[in-house]
């Protein structure tokens, strides 16, 4: 790696603090990856996959199905613990932040990557300008464990993938995927994790009450075909439904106090999902759920080490290599962010989904040249 001296700091107190309820796809970024992680543990990349008998192959998809009837539309291929950012402050070209428990550190640059509701982002800009701007979409998450026989049927809608799309006719969106598999013979074992987003016209802390959060889950699992509909509805009355206000905040530049602190991943660009993101060729496009913003933030770090190796190794002034990262990292972040919301909107209407190029180009996918 660089052998740059660095501490990271993390405000949970240990790993694994919460439970995993969360799934991350990694596509375009894996260059980047390799860049930022040694390879003691790119070797075992694959113990931390959903499925870590499938090896990553270019010809791996993500079917996108009309929940409605199931027909296809198309398809596509350790830190410092318990340390939770308070304040921050610059004197000259240092920057020193304070934690919640009293301890602080000076250093020379501050990566703030502290999510979508970013501290460090507002102390850059200001809370006003910060602030994440929320969509009329709602999210609902869950994970659960399902019967022998339906676990079969639902292995068989992935044909060997470890995700599928569903768009539904009357603005729905469901991203079902496989969560985490102890025993690869037995789909009654593993754990599955179904997003439904719809669309929500109430205020940002509208559809909190537990019951009614689950009440919609069921009309809305009511409409989609089977197996979808069965595996919704297998749902534990007493599951815990996690419930979020799609946002997002259109990235814009900021005074990096002469190169001391920058941003990074969701606190530089949080973004919406489902998005349907636009490949090297102009006539293709691929679908991913929460994976544009993991990709952007491993390009993100794979640029960050680009630049401190140049400050570091090649004697280039932080303050600049610090603002070619930025300018790089804006103006994609931004794109990404509004694209994204633009998209995510969009797959939850029907009749301007059949104008995207979705429907009207295609998508790359099963090598059949997006078809």
């Amino acid at each position: 790696m660089l052998g740059i001296n660095c501490t990271v700091f993390e405000q949970e107190h240990f790993l694994n603090e919460r439970q995993r309820d969360w799934s991350f796809g990694i596509y375009w970024a894996q260059s980047s990856l390799t860049e930022c992680i040694p390879q003691s543990l790119l070797s075992r990349l694959n113990t931390a996959q959903v499925d870590p008998l499938h090896p990553p192959s270019p010809d791996d998809f993500i079917q996108v199905l009309n929940g409605k009837t199931t027909e296809e539309l198309k398809s596509v291929p350790t830190p410092n613990y318990g340390k939770r950012l308070s304040n921050m402050w610059n004197k000259e070209t240092k920057i020193t932040a304070t934690f919640e428990d009293g301890s602080e550190l000076t250093g020379d640059l501050l990566v703030g990557a502290d999510g979508s509701k970013s501290i460090v982002r507002k102390y850059l800009l200001s809370p006003e300008i910060a602030v994440l701007q929320p969509l009329p979409i709602m999210g609902l998450h869950a994970t659960l464990i399902l019967p022998s026989e339906l676990a079969k049927k639902m292995v068989a809608e992935l044909q060997d993938q470890v995700a599928v799309l569903t768009l539904h006719p009357a603005g729905l969106c469901v991203f079902f995927s496989i969560h985490q598999i102890p025993d690869h013979e037995r789909p009654e074992t593993w754990t599955w994790m179904p997003t439904m987003t719809f669309r929500h016209e109430g205020g940002h802390d509208g559809l909190t009450n537990p019951a009614e959060i689950r009440s919609v889950w069921d009309q809305y699992a009511e409409k989609f075909a089977e197996p979808f509909r069965s595996a919704l509805l297998s749902l534990p009355q007493d599951a815990v439904i996690w419930r979020e206000r799609l946002s997002q905040w259109p990235t814009v530049a900021w005074d990096n106090h002469q190169g001391s602190v920058t941003l990074a991943g969701d606190a530089a660009h949080p973004m919406t999902y489902p998005t349907f993101t636009k490949t090297d060729s102009d006539i293709q496009f691929s679908p991913a759920d929460r994976g544009q913003g993991l990709n952007n933030a491993v390009h993100d770090a794979g640029n960050l080490c680009r630049a401190l190796d140049q400050h570091v190794h090649d004697g280039k002034p932080l303050a600049d290599v610090m603002a070619a990262y930025e300018a790089e990292l804006v103006e994609r972040g931004r794109e990404a962010v509004i694209s994204s919301g633009q998209n995510s909107m969009m797959a939850h209407d029907w009749e301007q989904l059949k104008l995207s190029p979705l429907f009207t180009q295609g998508i790359a996918g099963r090598g059949n040249g997006g078809r």
